[in-house]
């Protein structure tokens, strides 16, 4: 039995932020239609009755044809988020993304980097890079336009970017290619990433 106080912590702002912002990137990585026809068919399926999470995920997954049951699970049970590191290989137009986990203490230990996170990438610049998702601790990109991309377009992933340098350096002469969410993305990364003492504040 919890406590109130235990139940608080269990329930508070932080707790539910974090679950909608999960929900809000599973619904962009599936589609809003898509995604709301399989919510439908779950109330439809547990009207007047209990429902455990699982069944949710089901719904979603036969309404969208993907392996949404593995997305959410590391969000929900592990405590941080995944940040990426990308590595550009510029004469092959690819990247290489390297998850591993984030916290704003910055103090993460080998034996705590465990988890793999299954990341919808939405990236910006890489055909059907809407439906890319990261599902092992590195991966290779390839078809990447080395002259513009995003990792996480317009900031509905629920995770840090952590680019090159020279990256962010390109991209603040291309503001007019960026989305307001993608500027606010970008800055809130580049940000924490340096509070943490994860990259430099320069």
């Amino acid at each position: 039995v919890l406590s109130g106080m235990q139940a608080h912590q269990a329930l508070d702002g932080i707790s539910y932020g974090k679950g909608c912002a999960v929900i809000r990137m599973i619904a962009n990585y599936l589609g809003i239609d898509t995604f709301m026809k399989g919510v439908s068919n779950y109330l439809k399926a547990n009207t007047y009755g209990n429902a455990k999470t699982q069944s949710l995920w089901e719904h979603l997954g036969k309404a969208s044809g993907k392996d949404v049951a593995t997305i959410p699970d590391p969000w929900i049970n592990s405590h941080g988020s995944p940040v990426l590191t990308v590595q550009e290989n510029p004469g092959q137009n690819e990247i290489t993304l390297t998850q591993s986990r984030f916290l704003s203490s910055g103090d993460v230990t080998k034996e705590d980097d465990t988890t793999i996170w299954h990341i919808p990438l939405a990236i910006k610049g890489l055909a059907g890079g809407q439906n890319a998702i990261l599902s092992t601790k590195q991966q290779t990109f390839s078809g990447v336009d080395n002259e513009f991309y995003i990792v996480n377009a317009d900031g509905i992933g629920f995770y840090r970017v952590n680019y090159p340098a020279s990256r962010l350096a390109k991209l603040s002469t291309q503001l007019g290619k960026l989305s307001l969410s993608d500027k606010i993305s970008i800055i809130g990364s580049t940000s924490a990433l340096a509070m943490a003492g994860a990259s430099p504040v320069t």
